[in-house]
């Protein structure tokens, strides 16, 4: 159990470490990414949105909305 706990902690500081590298890219390019809940209709976008469109970073929208 507790090699499994390590594990984890690894795994998430990859993924942590690879979120900010991502993150980092867009800034220097000036570019962002997004993704739409098919579910909810939630759209989720990452924070350099708002400075290009000066939009917040996360909007939702009716479901039936489509892009």
């Amino acid at each position: 159990m507790k090699t499994e706990i390590v594990e984890r902690k690894k795994a998430d500081e990859k993924l942590r470490r690879s979120e900010a590298y991502l993150l980092e890219g867009q800034r220097l390019v000036h570019m962002f990414s997004w993704a739409r809940g098919a579910a909810t209709g939630k759209m989720t976008a990452s924070p350099e949105v708002r400075r290009i469109f000066g939009a917040s970073p996360e909007k939702t929208y009716p479901p039936s909305n489509s892009f």
